[in-house]
């Protein structure tokens, strides 16, 4: 829907646009949540101002995700 709204018809449009990265991002959160289900994900940041994009947190596996498209 992302890219119907911006009228992205293809791939290089959409890498020349400015919501190529939160597309990026998006996608890659979604895959995650899908593999591991969305009661074990987490958005973190700390109090500095540091944050992850998803904190994975089931049973004893943790790990952090920063997403970026480049």
């Amino acid at each position: 829907l992302l890219h119907f709204f911006h009228n992205i018809e293809n791939q290089l449009q959409l890498l020349r646009h400015p919501c190529a990265g939160f597309s990026w991002e998006s996608l890659a959160i979604e895959q995650i949540v899908r593999k591991v289900g969305l009661r074990y994900v987490y958005f973190w940041q700390v109090h500095s101002g540091a944050e992850l994009d998803i904190f994975v947190n089931k049973r004893n596996y943790r790990v952090g995700f920063e997403l970026k498209l480049n």
